[in-house]
């Protein structure tokens, strides 16, 4: 009888431990089946992963082809999740060789944020913006950043103040005796653009950014265009109130 519960209990843990891998099995193959799910974005997805630069750059020329051409808000969203993996090379995304970063790509970066602005679909939206406000607080380039914001004000989506306080800190946390002046006019109009979106601006940090410029090392035409928002949001501000 002994033998029998013995024999009985190792069955069951046998069938368990093929119940638990099966699992594992179709949870792994529809991860991969996000992407299988389109041929063309899973070319794109395959080429994203080389390590050389030309190939990356290919994958992006490859991605603004399928987005211009039209693509489920499912595929826009694994898209999406390509290009925040494509911004984030040599950030976030590290390969090393002999203790040198060897993917270290800004104009990588930058395209990847400038494809991400074409995206439709709410869920494609809503990851781009989550990419590119992580570009903000992690990239070192001005470039790259210049072109995270102005993708941010043409995606036009700011809940909860996500994009308009990402676009302030980045401005705020710039260099004050040697600010770039390209990517304060960047975020300047994605501002802009953004207090015309649905969402609107009412965080105050933005008009602290806003000032910050005007008063800081920058050109004339970047103060003035500025002061310029700056009256806008305060004048929607109070027309809300």
């Amino acid at each position: 009888m002994r033998i029998k519960k013995v024999i009985a209990i190792l069955v069951i843990l046998l069938l368990s431990t093929g119940i638990v891998f099966a699992q594992d099995t179709k949870k792994e193959e529809s991860i991969e089946e996000l992407y299988l799910s389109n041929p063309n974005v899973r070319y794109a997805y395959e080429i994203s992963m080389a390590e050389d630069r030309d190939d990356k750059l290919l994958a992006i020329d490859e991605i603004g082809r399928l987005i211009d051409e039209g693509v489920s808000a499912q595929d826009e969203q694994q898209i999406a999740m390509i290009l925040e993996d494509l911004a984030s090379q040599g950030t976030t995304v590290i390969i090393r060789e002999n203790g040198r970063v060897t993917n270290y790509y800004p104009d990588v970066r930058w395209e990847a944020c400038r494809i991400l602005a074409k995206v439709q679909s709410d869920e494609g939206k809503k990851r781009a913006v989550k990419a590119l406000v992580n570009v903000l607080r992690q990239d070192d380039d001005p470039i790259v950043k210049a072109k995270a914001v102005l993708a941010l004000g043409e995606i036009g989506t700011n809940q909860d103040n996500t994009a308009a306080r990402a676009i302030a800190t980045a401005v705020t946390e710039q260099d004050y005796m040697a600010p770039n002046n390209n990517f304060a006019m960047s975020s300047i109009i994605a501002l802009e653009k953004l207090s015309d979106s649905d969402d609107g601006i009412t965080d105050a940090s933005v008009l602290s950014a806003l000032v910050k410029i005007m008063q800081g090392n920058y050109s004339r035409t970047v103060k003035n265009k500025a002061r310029e928002v700056l009256d806008t949001l305060r004048r929607k501000q109070s027309e809300n109130k």
